[in-house]
């Protein structure tokens, strides 16, 4: 196997100092492959260049910046470099002989000699006493690390044009009296990397561009501006061009409205936007009103309304539920968040008869088995609906209604367990069997769930990076993840044979992720920590 070495720092922890002095050089590095018996293939010295500045003949960065007095550092380095350089080359030598004859000493190369009587500052005189200092010698094992994250850059994500493209409007809204213009500068900062932040820059929306795996994922996250409330939106990602339009709340409109209606407003906020298929919405909390709103945010009847806001709803995870026109009745588990609006757009997909396959996973177990199960076992998550079986292992049942966007979920009774499932495209869905329940439960270092979750995520490609983060009513879910491989070992890192993902928590929340594959498409993901569960994602 070849290994392209192409070196880029920022995919390193460490500075660009510090790589410099780690980094072997010339003959150090080609020892190093010699004695590891590696196949590498060193590129020519002109690709070094476009990362770490201007290089020698013997591999050694030329110009470092000192604080800003680049200049005078770069030139005396220079200088320094090519008298060493002209030295090096009148030396030649075979090991394991006498030893090397001792070098010269070049008055060119003699740094006191150059700088002899020139005034020079303290950092200058830093820069050249990290010059005469020899370079240390990055041990084997940490070499061997650094070849093997080299190795892996080649397997990076691929330049894939995109697939999915949403645009994000939002419109001032003022609670009780109008939706008005649209909003300008502000931004959406998803739920698993408020550091990645999309602006909205003077065109009056955002633009979001992924190349997803799946047909269909939800990217969390929150919309904010100065002097408006903060509000959280599941953005329904589709592969195709989609919109999403919502208002944006003033502070001081909300503030007169609850002070009008006589409401504290502690707690969180829910505001949903209706389709006409919705006959009516209601939600599994306490809240301290819910109030019906036109199409304009004004208060109406109930009956006739297009928006419904709920006042005072206790933070942390909520389900849901919407009844349509033929008496169904759609779910969705939301997360209330103190202080901030959740909003959403409800248009709901019609019911139909499904067929899924269960196959059983062992831990080290290479190839699945049909899962055979009672139907009865088998139901729609929060129904009465189960399934019957029609083959070894498929079953098919009949789903209602669901929310647009949302996922599937499933609760299975199997082998003394009761565990929960989550599919939304997949005709086959990967359930782990008892003894491999034991022993993630054992990796953990847990004998049961009692007020922890596990959710488990069956990823079916390649996968280079995984981002999660954690939601609950006391705002931040603590959790912990682990990787599984097929060779059956847990892992801190993504490694070559990486199958799933675990994900630990013990609090009640909602878990918002990324996961990027090796082909360059992503999937967005958004799931659940309910007290004593285990949940499989399948993906």
């Amino acid at each position: 196997m070849k290994l392209k070495i192409i070196v880029m720092t920022g995919l390193f922890t460490f500075n660009a100092f510090a790589l410099d002095e780690l980094l072997p050089q010339g003959k150090e590095l080609n020892k190093l492959i010699e004695m590891y018996g590696l196949d590498v293939d060193l590129p020519d010295q002109k690709v070094y260049p476009t990362y770490l500045g201007q290089v020698n003949k013997n591999n050694v960065p030329a110009k470092h910046q000192i604080n800003d007095e680049e200049d005078v550092v770069g030139d005396m380095v220079k200088t320094i470099q090519a008298a060493e350089i002209a030295a090096d080359e009148l030396i030649f030598y075979e090991y394991g002989k006498k030893a090397p004859p001792a070098k010269k000493k070049d008055p060119k190369s003699d740094l006191t000699a150059l700088i002899d009587n020139k005034n020079i500052s303290s950092n200058v005189d830093l820069a050249i006493k990290r010059v005469q200092k020899a370079p240390p010698v990055m041990p084997p094992g940490q070499m061997m690390d650094y070849l093997k994250a080299l190795e892996s850059m080649g397997k990076g994500p691929k330049n894939i044009k995109a697939n999915t493209r949403i645009r994000i409007y939002a419109y001032e809204g003022e609670m009780g009296k109008k939706i008005g213009d649209v909003v300008y500068n502000f931004e959406f900062l998803p739920s698993f990397d408020e550091r990645d932040v999309f602006p909205e820059t003077g065109d009056g929306y955002i633009d979001i561009e992924k190349h997803l795996n799946s047909p269909q994922g939800i990217l969390r996250g929150g919309v904010v501006k100065r002097n408006y409330v903060r509000t959280k939106i599941d953005l329904p990602l589709r592969q195709g061009k989609s919109r999403f339009l919502l208002p944006l709340l003033r502070v001081d409109a909300l503030e007169d409205f609850l002070q009008k209606e006589n409401l504290k407003g502690l707690g969180g906020f829910i505001l949903l936007n209706l389709d006409e298929s919705v006959v009516s919405v209601d939600i599994d909390a306490n809240y301290e009103a819910k109030i019906y709103l036109d199409d304009k945010l004004k208060v109406v009847d109930e009956g006739v309304e297009s928006f419904v806001f709920y006042v005072g709803v206790p933070t942390g995870n909520v389900l849901l539920k919407v009844l349509n026109k033929k008496k169904e009745i759609a779910q969705k588990i939301i997360h209330v968040t103190e202080n901030e609006v959740f909003f959403d757009y409800i248009d709901l997909l019609s019911g139909g008869v499904e067929r899924i396959d269960l196959f059983e996973k062992k831990l080290l177990g290479k190839v699945e088995t049909e899962l055979n199960i009672p139907g009865s076992s088998f139901s729609v998550f929060n129904t009465d609906f189960t399934a019957r079986n029609i083959g070894i292992n498929t079953y098919e049942f009949y789903h209602p209604a669901t929310i647009k966007g949302a996922r599937k979920y499933y609760s299975l009774g199997f082998g003394g367990n009761e565990i929960y499932l989550g599919n939304l495209f997949k005709k086959k869905i990967e359930v782990p069997n008892s003894g491999f329940m034991d022993s993630v439960l054992d990796f953990f270092n847990i004998e049961s769930l009692y007020k922890q979750c596990i959710v488990q995520i069956n990823m079916s490609m390649p996968v280079i990076d995984f981002k999660a983060m954690g939601e609950s009513e006391y705002d931040t879910l603590n959790i912990e993840i682990y990787f599984l491989g097929s060779d059956g070992k847990f892992s801190e890192e993504i490694n070559d044979l990486t199958e799933k993902a675990f994900i630990y928590g013990n609090f009640q929340g909602l878990v918002n992720g990324e996961i990027s594959y090796e082909d360059g498409s992503k999937d967005y993901f958004q799931s659940y920590c309910s007290d004593s569960t285990y949940l499989v994602e399948q993906y």
